[in-house]
């Protein structure tokens, strides 16, 4: 991996993903890099995994506990509607923002991605806020359908949108930490 950083003045990054590649892989492997670094990450990333009636189900998978929290609704195979759990949802959020209480503070918070939740103004949003006020880098996706509101949430916040890949997902997290040492 690089270990040159780039200068960022920005906290918040979202890889710019487009469908229908997976985030997660990327996710795992930036996460292996800074834990190899002994640095402390927390937050949530999402797996899609076969349910018992092999109706896929999406969870967050805590990533200091590995705790794996179910976000779907299991609807049955009829069904047209959205199967995410709004309940399910805001109960990770308060999870990673009791974490964000804590005394030890993580290195850096990943939030999997700004998605339709969040579009709509809830999801994950607080728990974007509660680390950048507390000054911890975020790390986040954002697929091309949710861009646009993205770009309207974030504003002159962060106009970082890396491309899919852990050397530029490196350098700004090194960016961002030098940056956040300048202060």
């Amino acid at each position: 991996m690089q270990d040159k950083p780039v200068p960022s003045e920005h906290r918040l990054a979202a890889v710019a993903v487009d469908d229908p590649v997976s985030i997660e892989p990327l996710f795992d492997e930036v996460l292996a890099a800074l834990s190899d670094e002994g640095r402390e990450v927390a937050g949530f990333i999402q797996r899609e995994i076969c349910g018992g009636d092999c109706q896929d189900d999406i969870v967050m998978e805590d990533i200091e506990t590995g705790e794996r929290l179910s976000i779907m609704q299991m609807l049955g195979p009829a069904s047209r509607s959205c199967r995410l759990d709004l309940d399910a949802l805001v109960r990770v959020s308060v999870r990673a923002l009791t974490r964000l209480n804590r005394r030890s503070r993580p290195d850096l918070m990943i939030v999997n991605r700004f998605g339709h939740a969040e579009v709509e103004g809830g999801g994950m949003r607080p728990v974007f806020e509660k680390a950048l006020g507390l000054e911890i880098p975020v790390l986040t996706s954002v697929y091309g359908d949710s861009r646009s509101a993205w770009s309207s949430y974030v504003g002159d916040l962060s106009n970082v949108l890396l491309p899919v890949g852990s050397d530029t997902v490196m350098a700004w997290y090194r960016g961002a930490l030098e940056n956040l040492k300048a202060r």
